[in-house]
């Protein structure tokens, strides 16, 4: 079975960092975060699908937001891309990695998830 680590491998060394970096923070978030592959990349459970990272076309490691539609986005600084409901950062160095931002998302994303289980009682 492939895992995630498998799946970062294959990335060019400068993403594959990049893709370390992201998702140590990913998984420090919150104690209930879990990974797996699903549809042949990874993604971030609490509860249910918090995150996924995906490889674009054009070699930018992207931190899609499942239910991003929903974050709290003052700056403007998710996109959209044409979804309706996901919501992505992308990233192409270390330096484009704002830890505070990143963790304020997944903050959310996560409080977002977990009280909708809780209205549904699971």
């Amino acid at each position: 079975m492939d895992t995630v680590e498998k799946y970062i491998n294959r990335f060019p060394a400068e993403l594959a960092d990049l893709a370390v970096a992201i998702r140590r923070i990913i998984l420090d978030a919150h104690p209930c975060m879990t990974e797996r592959l699903s549809y042949g990349i990874p993604f971030f459970y609490c509860g249910t699908w918090v995150c996924y990272l995906n490889l674009t076309k054009d070699f930018r490691l992207e931190l899609g937001f499942c239910k991003g539609h929903l974050l709290h986005d003052p700056e403007g600084r998710l996109l959209a891309k044409g979804r309706k409901l996901v919501r992505s950062l992308q990233f192409q160095s270390l330096d484009d990695i704002d830890e505070q931002e990143l963790n304020e998302f997944l903050g959310q994303a996560v409080k977002l998830n977990r009280s909708r289980l809780e209205q549904q009682g699971l």
